[in-house]
């Protein structure tokens, strides 16, 4: 995991499938999204490799390979541009050699790679920089360097990389060597005053001191630590009083004023709390434990400038260990750690200005229908159960819409695929459910539309309990609470898993496929003008491909498609201009993985897509699209 300025950036590795990998994405605490790192040209799949950030560039070296080329240790990488998306390989000619699980620290205008494991799964305590700037290798000195060792600590002060502690064999080690950039040489660290022998222990720098902290030595575990100070090299020690609980594997962060340690392991398992200190301070304060994330250690932890982002870490069988934690050091407290809603695809959502509602849908690959859902707040990146009293029944392929200050869902299909002919409103502001009137309604379907005008909701088209199209609709008046049929004269033809937008004048229909099974797909549609009560055709040129399942959203000038499929899932779209009544391509560049069946809502500025399924794959993913002019 790496902090590149703005956003965070995680690389490769592999789960608990061991299947390798060579992908990566972006999130962003602005926004509370993930968004793709361009593929192409990335090194090959590995784990145990390092990754830095320039300032400009993300670096990628070494590392442990099953590509058929590589197959074992690397010690190959690449340079990934953040402005182009531009992926460059590093030349191998006087690189380390291969090796997994080192440290790669970055000096301001070079890289450092240090120590790691070799191909007979030996430690090593060689390393060398590179320079991206004229593209080489140089060998860092062998004499005086930290004799072998494993789980050390490993530090940048700006001036100086200083290895200390680890282990070799059973025996825990409490010396060092710091290695000087402007005299290229090493020096030993002092032992005396020094924390006592460990491994696997976080070491921070202030800026002016160096600080370990925890640990472990063989079956102990430690809750006391030291600060290191160049100028009088020497040890003091950190106050003991309200420390946390002995741990190792945990995170430790630098504020600018104050070290911070959560979460790792002890005898006990893993752990969720941790506490606080000011170097010089007699007294540690405790980090709240409401709304930390779940327990883990082997985490990554970073400082963005205002706030502590927490992600990754093993936590046996918790998959919320892939979730980002923030803390804030203004109010101490955590966000983003509730988890989001449970995979699923064929959900409903809406943008309410300031949530984005997502309920219902089927779980798994096949139609085991859900029956509840969640708010995604997008100021604090965070997620709260909608109570499922009183709502709708499960059902997928259902529709909703937003009024302004209520969800309406409606229709959909049950988990045996029977078509549902009811549906209910939502409050958020009081989190109710109320039934709406079935007198007069729609006959049952599901894969249908429905759009909100400011006074009525319009249902239209969608699939029967026979799976096959219907070409009319209805409107339910929010005032009379009451249903009343649309025309059917030039309206597009019947179609089912179709999309359709409001303007604020007409409803737009697009796409769809006659039957579930999709024996025709469609790429035209039609506009429906509640004022007049007419249709009016979509043009077809530079339409998108035909396809159902897909998703629509209007920005307020244009309608835009994303997704679906046809025949195979797609992650293509493109946007209708009303003003010009033509079809322009949206680009795929980060967009998220093909499928069909995901939710979709704009935000004001850009589009938020979730969810679906891919093949057999049901997604709790998604992207965000800005468009451009």
């Amino acid at each position: 995991m790496t902090w590149i300025g703005d956003q965070l950036v995680v690389w490769g590795g592999h789960g608990p499938s061991s299947v390798f990998s060579n992908d990566g994405e972006r999130y962003a605490p602005s926004t509370g999204t993930w968004s793709d790192i361009n593929a192409v040209g990335a090194p090959a799949e590995r784990y145990g490799h390092s990754a830095v950030w320039t300032g400009s560039e993300l670096v990628i070296w070494g590392g442990m390979s099953n590509d058929p080329v590589i197959v074992g240790l690397t010690n190959a990488g690449a340079r990934w541009n953040a402005a182009t998306g531009v992926w460059t390989p590093l030349p191998k000619t006087g690189a380390p050699s291969p090796r997994r699980d080192h440290v790669a620290l970055w000096t301001g205008t070079q890289m450092i790679i240090w120590g790691g494991y070799d191909q007979n799964g030996l430690p090593t305590s060689t390393g060398a920089l590179f320079d991206p700037a004229a593209g080489t290798w140089t060998a860092l000195p062998a004499a005086g360097a930290p004799s072998l060792r494993e789980y050390a600590s490993v530090t940048w002060t700006g001036t100086d990389l200083i290895v200390w502690g680890g282990t070799w064999g059973i025996q825990a080690l409490d010396s060092g060597a710091r290695w000087n950039a402007a005299s290229n040489t090493w020096s030993p660290m002092p032992t005396i005053g020094a924390p006592t022998p460990r491994a696997r222990h976080s070491a921070t720098w202030t800026g002016s001191e160096l600080i370990v902290w925890g640990g472990g030595s063989n079956t102990l575990d430690f809750a006391d630590g030291a600060s290191w100070s160049p100028v009088s090299n020497a040890w003091t020690a950190l106050p003991t009083t309200s420390a946390p609980s002995a741990r190792r594997l945990h995170s430790a962060t630098w504020t600018g004023t104050e070290l911070v340690i959560w979460g790792g392991t002890n005898g006990t398992g893993p752990l969720r709390d941790g506490a606080r200190v000011t170097p010089g301070g007699s007294t540690w304060t405790a980090l709240p434990t409401a709304g930390a994330p779940t327990a883990r250690s082997g985490h990554a932890a970073v400082w963005t400038g205002d706030e502590i982002l927490i992600w990754g870490g093993a936590a046996a069988g918790d998959a919320t260990a892939t979730s980002v934690a923030r803390l804030s050091p203004t109010t101490w407290s955590w966000q983003g750690t509730a988890q989001p809603p449970t995979a699923r695809w064929a959900p409903a959502g809406v943008w309410t200005g300031t949530e984005f509602l997502v309920w219902g849908g089927f779980a798994g690959a096949g139609f085991a229908a859900v029956g509840d859902g969640s708010r995604f707040n997008k100021a604090t990146s965070t997620w709260t159960a909608i109570t499922a009293t009183g709502g709708p029944s499960p059902r997928g392929m259902h529709s909703a819409v937003w009024t302004g200050t209520e969800l309406i869902v409606w229709g959909g299909f049950d988990g045996d695929l029977t078509a549902l002919g009811n549906g209910a409103r939502y409050n958020p502001t009081t989190d109710t459910w109320a039934a709406l009137p079935t007198a007069g309604a729609p006959v049952a379907r599901a894969g249908h539309s429905a759009v909100w005008t400011g006074t009525d909701m319009i249902v239209w088209g969608g699939f029967n309990n026979d799976f096959t199209a219907i070409g009319d609709g209805a409107r339910w008046n929010q005032t009379t609470n009451t249903w009343s049929r649309l025309v059917i004269t030039g309206a597009p033809g019947s179609r089912g898993a179709h999309s359709a937008v409001w303007t604020g004048t007409e409803m737009i229909i697009w796409g769809g496929m006659s039957s579930i099974q999709g024996d025709a797909l469609y790429n035209d549609g039609g506009r429906f003008n509640p004022a007049t009560n007419t249709w009016t055709a979509l043009p077809a040129t530079g339409a998108p491909s035909a396809r159902g399942g897909h998703s629509a959203v209007w920005t307020g000038t244009e309608m835009i498609i994303w997704g679906g499929a046809a025949g195979a899932d797609l992650r293509s779209g493109a946007r209708w201009s009303r003003a010009t009544g033509t079809w322009h391509t949206v680009s795929d560049f980060n967009a998220p993985g093909a499928r069909r069946f995901p939710v979709a809502a704009w935000t004001g500025a850009e589009m938020i897509a979730w969810g679906g399924v891919a093949g057999g794959t049901v997604l709790s993913t998604g992207g965000v699209l800005a468009p451009r002019p």
